[in-house]
């Protein structure tokens, strides 16, 4: 009877206590993956994957305890992906959680999402392995949105030896002395302060994150808290700035990870920074009397992020911050 071989593992799954990042993928697209997460973990990054469980742990069990700790998501998209209940209860773990684990679509085929995968995948920035022409530019597109915490050392590279310098001759020459000008290190700029939390309505959600309800103030320039009452501010909330004719700037911190819809309906707003931990952006958040928004509005975010891939969506214009 013909025995079938599983590809080799290509490294072992980290087990430590740093950052590391959850990869999802069909067991059948394992020589396709493999190559590429190896890659990866020889540039640093810490992989988790499951391959390597001891014996007499509980499968599913040790999954989803190490997709809980994860500081990220690297999702391998693919037809036989798609049609695996295993990927999806990962999937579906990784977003349902508050704040969400963010996720990365890497898609090495091209693949037609069913309604399930559809309703988690459609608004994330995406990876599309075959639109590239070689492995580098795909890596180098996967690395943009990976957390930089999630790795660590990088391979030793050893220095090449210097070529012998030539004997010279000494020879006396008259020293003259040079005025070096040193320059003053700049002081790092000050980050803005956040608006009072006073000037806002909240909201503790069950999660025990806060969500921003309603800004009530009259300022120009908001930068929303990052925490209220000691609760991570997770959300911004259904027409929390609708109708407001005083902002013109809006600075959303780190850690939000959600803005619902019609959040910013209010013609004022020129410019808002948005977090990396943004992954989800009701379409109608920036609409304007029910249109969407793209006349005079900027974006502040980086690269390969949620809210890049809306403003892009939505014809909004673009500040890149990184």
């Amino acid at each position: 009877m013909p025995t079938q071989t599983k590809p080799a593992l290509p490294f072992a799954p980290y087990e430590g206590a740093g950052p590391y990042i959850f990869v999802s993928y069909a067991h059948a697209n394992a020589d396709k993956v493999y190559p590429i997460i190896k890659r990866l973990h020889e540039m640093g990054y810490r992989m988790w994957y499951d391959r390597g469980i001891p014996p007499s742990a509980v499968w599913m069990e040790t999954i989803m305890r190490h997709l809980d700790e994860a500081k990220y998501v690297l999702l391998f998209v693919t037809p036989e992906a798609i049609v695996s209940d295993y990927v999806f209860t990962e999937v579906s773990v990784a977003r349902d959680k508050r704040p969400a684990t963010p996720l990365c679509p890497v898609y090495l085929a091209e693949t037609k999402l069913s309604d399930r995968f559809r309703g988690y995948l459609h608004i994330l920035q995406s990876v599309f392995c075959y639109e590239y022409s070689s492995e580098g530019e795909v890596l180098e597109e996967i690395t943009r949105g990976l957390p930089p915490d999630a790795r660590g050392s990088q391979p030793k590279v050893e220095p090449k030896p210097e070529p012998a310098k030539p004997v010279q001759q000494k020879v006396k020459q008259a020293q003259s002395t040079k005025q070096v000008t040193v320059p003053l290190p700049q002081p790092e700029p000050t980050p803005p302060s956040p608006s009072p939390a006073s000037d806002f309505d909240w909201k503790i959600e069950l999660d025990g994150t806060a969500t921003v309800v309603k800004y009530n103030g009259t300022d120009s320039d908001i930068v929303i808290p990052s925490r209220y009452q000691g609760k991570q501010v997770s959300k911004i909330g259904d027409r929390a700035f609708k109708d407001n004719k005083h902002s013109i700037s809006v600075i959303i911190p780190e850690g939000v990870s959600e803005i619902r819809k019609w959040a910013f309906d209010c013609i004022f707003l020129t410019d808002i920074t948005m977090p990396s931990s943004i992954c989800s952006i009701a379409y109608q958040a920036f609409s304007t009397y029910g249109q969407p928004r793209n006349d005079n509005l900027t974006f502040h975010c980086s690269h390969g992020s949620c809210a890049e891939y809306f403003a892009k969506k939505h014809n909004i214009n673009i500040n890149y911050t990184d």
